[in-house]
């Protein structure tokens, strides 16, 4: 059974894959490569961090081998891609609200933005290798975790990564923030380098995600340094002789240390409240609620076309002659003239709502075949009693 913890942690991280989907759309459409990552980096995380949590919920087997190698090396390289997505974020706002010329050069930008947010996390597995000591750990109700050892070569390698990164992207956000109060306080300020509401909330989650770049990994430092004193490099052979040992560690061991606790709780939760974050900030504006209620608009409007249809039928209108609109277009009716026929041409009445219709051309039917349409009707009676026609 799942613990009240576990429980809890499932429910919100199944919440967070959920929501931080929903502004991805949005993010594609408006081409910024930064938002689009860090959205696939939260969401791939979040996926990571709920298997890890059901799989191995109340135990410690070693039961998936490959998956616990892909996850202790994903886990790392996603801490350090979320904080590098915020740096691409925060330099294209920079670009903006200065006036850049580099701004305009999309292939540029997406190459620069691809090599901070995904070559530079990737890259990230070598180092790892280079301090990992045990294979992976397991965790009990968290899941697989990088091997990587308790040294002092493993701060600047792994742990700190993220710092660094993260210093960099404040430092693109305080000037960006410099710049941008600087133009707002110009007598006329230039429209060019404006910010709109998306690139204001963009400048939100880049500092926010800075925020989760550096405070919780200063703390998990700050843990690790506390938990246990970091140990010299004992040299490559040395550290690299367990490299296929896999650590189990029960619930009831890291539980009772309350330092071990706290940094494995806090390195998953942290993916966990980005999530919604990003969902906060960027899944409630405007444009994206009109993506996402667009379907229900769509069957609505269908709906009421073909209420419409009914109506027009049920008054012997020819629903070829009428083309509905939906409820907020604009237009009116105008009865179909068949002087052609014969027929009268005077305006018909209709209960329709004529701003629920629009002008048709009508439709060009051949007329019906007859022998009497220009021939007097009291010239074929007399002609048919045998009365002599007139000429």
């Amino acid at each position: 059974m799942f613990g009240t913890s576990n429980i809890i942690f499932v429910v919100f991280v199944s919440l967070g894959i959920l929501l931080v989907a929903i502004p991805l759309p949005k993010a594609l459409s408006s081409g910024n490569v930064g938002t689009i990552l860090l959205i696939v980096w939260t969401e791939l995380a979040s996926l990571v961090q709920l298997v890890n949590a059901i799989r191995w919920n109340g135990n410690v087997e070693n039961s998936a081998p490959l998956w616990c190698d892909f996850s202790g090396c994903f886990l790392l390289v996603a801490d350090l891609a979320l904080v590098a997505c915020a740096v691409s974020i925060n330099r294209r706002l920079y670009m903006i609200v200065t006036l850049d010329q580099r701004r305009g050069k999309k292939a540029l930008d997406m190459i620069v933005d691809i090599m901070l947010c995904v070559a530079m996390p990737c890259a990230s597995v070598a180092l790892q290798y280079v301090v990992q000591r045990y294979r992976y750990f397991i965790f009990e109700d968290i899941g697989c975790l990088s091997g990587v050892s308790n040294n002092i070569l493993a701060f600047p390698l792994v742990w700190m990564l993220p710092l660094l990164v993260g210093i960099v992207s404040a430092t693109y956000v305080y000037l960006t923030l410099r710049a941008y109060l600087q133009l707002m306080n110009e007598p006329m300020p230039r429209e060019g380098g404006l910010m709109s509401s998306w690139s204001r909330r963009l400048l939100a989650i880049g500092v926010l995600s800075t925020m989760y770049g550096l405070i919780p990994t200063t703390i998990s430092i700050a843990l690790l340094a506390t938990e246990s004193p970091a140990k010299p490099w004992p040299g490559w052979d040395a550290l690299h002789a367990t490299n296929n040992v896999v650590v189990r560690v029960p619930a009831r061991m890291w539980q009772s240390n309350p330092i071990e606790a706290a940094n494995a709780q806090l390195r998953r939760w942290t993916t966990v409240t980005l999530a919604f974050v990003v969902f906060g900030l960027l899944g409630l504006t405007s444009d994206v609620k009109k993506m996402y209620f667009a379907p229900f608009r769509s069957v609505t409007e269908q709906t009421l076309s073909l209420a419409q249809i009914g109506i027009a039928f049920r008054h012997n209108e020819d629903p070829e002659l009428i083309t509905p609109r939906s409820s907020r277009s604009v237009g009116h009716f105008v009865p179909y003239d068949k002087s052609h026929t014969g027929m009268d041409t005077r305006p018909r009445r209709s209960n329709l709502d004529p701003e629920d219709l629009q002008v048709v051309l009508p439709i060009t039917r051949p007329r019906a075949e007859t022998t009497h349409s220009t021939y007097p009707s009291w010239k074929v009676h007399f002609e048919r009693d045998g009365y002599p026609g007139e000429k």
